[in-house]
């Protein structure tokens, strides 16, 4: 279920089905995969945390050359 999420790009939804499976089951095997695609699932936000953030800088950059350059 958590990956039909990541592919609908609902990675809350996804990390809170993979965290239930981490908290509730009881076995191991399972859990591991769980943790490692909790893992990725993290990952990917926060590379996506960084693209945004370099996105807004380089915006507010722009803006500041505009505003000098006027």
């Amino acid at each position: 279920m958590a990956d039909n999420y990541v592919k609908m790009d609902k990675l809350n939804s996804a990390k809170g089905t993979l965290k239930g499976i981490i908290e509730n089951y009881d076995g191991e095997d399972l859990k591991a995969i769980a943790q490692q695609k909790l893992a990725v699932i993290e990952q990917e936000e926060e590379r996506r945390k960084l693209e945004q953030e370099q996105i807004q800088k380089t915006q507010e950059d722009s803006i500041e050359y505009n505003d000098k350059t006027e």
